[in-house]
């Protein structure tokens, strides 16, 4: 199966004050971090943003939204229907503050793709300690289609969307049963100085 893996970056930072894709993280900065992370785990991977100029550096090819400043849903439209144009099977979408995600994790969800394929889903949803996430997740370029109204009428929360499609949960066990550990550490958000220390000490540990 063909995932293509893509980053949603360059939004508002308003908490943090700076991009947090842009912050330094292990010698380089958390989008290289996290493309990093993916690589073992897709065949190719892009940037969502609609700050081009300032993810030219990694040499990833750059989606920005068809309508800018609508929030994630209009990026993850942008990659689904970038996705279905390559004729990518699956994509695993995660977000630049999500920086403790990691090659296990998305290697787990890539496998669960397989099964959700089997039985005619169209996304692959983590359900951590009770908590549906639905980033990292996998979506297939077909849920594209279900963003059109939503995005028209201004329903932009993530959680609303997926009521729209045929999910495959994925919870804190299944997960474990594919060699995660600690799948609740991988779901943190960064969104302020406070969250970017905390993950400066969990990756020196």
């Amino acid at each position: 199966m063909k995932i293509t893996g893509a980053i949603l970056a360059g939004g508002k930072s308003s908490r943090m004050g700076k991009d947090k894709g842009l912050l330094p993280l292990e010698g380089g900065t958390v989008i290289d971090h996290l493309l990093q992370q993916m690589e073992p785990a897709v065949k190719e991977r892009l940037i969502s943003t609609n700050e081009p100029q300032a993810y030219a550096f990694t040499g990833m090819p750059l989606i920005t939204d068809n309508t800018p400043g609508l929030g994630p849903l209009s990026g993850i439209q942008a990659i689904l229907q970038h996705c279905a144009a390559a004729d990518d099977c699956w994509c695993l979408v995660t977000a630049c503050d999500m920086p403790l995600a990691d090659t296990g994790l998305y290697r787990a969800l890539a496998a669960c793709a397989e099964e959700a394929g089997r039985q005619g889903m169209n996304a692959v949803i983590p359900v951590i300690q009770g908590r549906i996430q639905p980033l990292p997740g996998i979506y297939h370029p077909s849920a594209a289609l279900t963003l059109n109204r939503p995005i028209q009428e201004g329903r932009l929360k993530l959680m609303d969307w997926l009521g729209e499609l045929q999910v495959l949960y994925v919870d804190d066990e299944t997960l474990r049963s594919y060699g995660v550990h600690h799948p609740e550490r991988l779901f943190f958000n960064m969104n302020t100085p406070a969250g970017y220390a905390y993950v400066l000490r969990e990756l020196q540990e």
